[in-house]
């Protein structure tokens, strides 16, 4: 995961990066890039953090990231005047102890965020499914994450799509069972969040799965949620408007499809960025990144997709 600055008298000059590396002395970092001059600093590093992964920059101008442990912390840094090093890094406990990795905010400072867990067929200590969902956090003062308000979503449909609701709070410091309990929708593997012109992207990477055979009934998909409507739709789904993985490569029949959607941006242009994450290096599929932008139709969104990486 990498963001810019994106506020502020040198708003793009600097990257920040998380390292999700696991089992380092060291432990896990943050580091940064002078884009303009090259150079490379540690930001933060932890020998308490492994798994680093979701990164944004606040409306307020801070950065905030987080593990994708179980029970992952989400933390805020407050950077110096040079934008290379950090004045302040604050654990903040009420956005919810949860396996992150997405993470988005709106203009209001809300945050958005997702529990990367299997919640459909690993369940938790209280149910199967267990939600593996999407949260909202909401400040009780803009631009202090300190105190706030947690809350899930609840999807009244069929396979998580339909018409949802935030329901709520949850207690943060248990927030996969206590969404659970609220009502929240089980998805399986949540991994990425995109705000557009007030719809909420959510990577979801893996389908349901069969308990016969344990195999995807579908290989994941892009949900949508409206947050003016809140209709939840699925945005991307192989075999209802992008093509479906078959095979590996060489294989006869092979067809390169849609398959373990993983990583969400926003172009330039307002469109939504789609990356996968299939083991291309094991040589099992392609791996690919798409662009892709949406009409409204009276069924919901068409969507034009295309391939531009593999």
């Amino acid at each position: 995961m990498n963001v810019v600055n994106e506020t502020g008298p040198m708003a793009g000059r600097f990257m920040y990066r998380t390292h999700g590396v696991r089992g380092i002395a060291e432990g896990g970092a943050v580091s940064v890039i002078d884009l303009e001059t090259g150079e490379t600093r540690i930001l933060a590093q932890d020998v308490s953090w492994t798994a680093l992964d979701g990164i944004r920059w606040t409306p307020w101008g801070t950065l905030v990231f987080a593990k994708e442990t179980e029970g992952g912390r989400f933390f805020e840094i407050v950077l110096n005047e040079d934008m290379m090093s950090a004045a302040e890094i604050t654990d903040r406990p009420a956005v919810g102890r949860l396996a992150h990795e997405g993470i988005d905010l709106d203009a209001d400072g809300n945050v958005y965020v997702v529990d990367e867990h299997r919640g459909r067929t690993s369940g938790c200590e209280i149910s199967t499914p267990c939600v593996g969902g999407v949260y909202r956090f909401v400040p009780d003062v803009y631009g202090n994450l300190s105190t706030g308000s947690l809350y899930v979503l609840k999807v009244t449909g069929t396979d998580g799509t339909g018409i949802g609701e935030w329901v709520g709070p949850v207690d943060p410091m248990t927030a996969r069972s206590a969404g659970t309990v609220a009502g929240g929708q089980s998805y399986q593997r949540p991994e990425d969040v995109e705000l557009i012109d007030n719809t909420l992207y959510v990577a979801v990477t893996e389908g349901p799965r069969d308990p016969n055979d344990n195999k995807e009934f579908y290989e994941g998909r892009v949900i949508s949620v409206d947050l003016d409507s809140m209709k939840v739709r699925n945005f991307i789904k192989a075999d209802v408007n992008v093509p479906v993985e078959i095979g590996k490569p060489g294989e006869e029949g092979h067809q390169s499809g849609f398959d373990s959607v993983d990583n969400l941006a926003e172009t330039p242009d307002g469109n939504l960025m789609v990356i996968e994450d299939n083991k291309p290096f094991y040589a099992s599929n392609s791996c690919d990144s798409f662009a892709c932008s949406s009409t409204s139709t009276s069924s919901g969104p068409s969507i034009n997709f295309s391939r531009l990486i593999s």
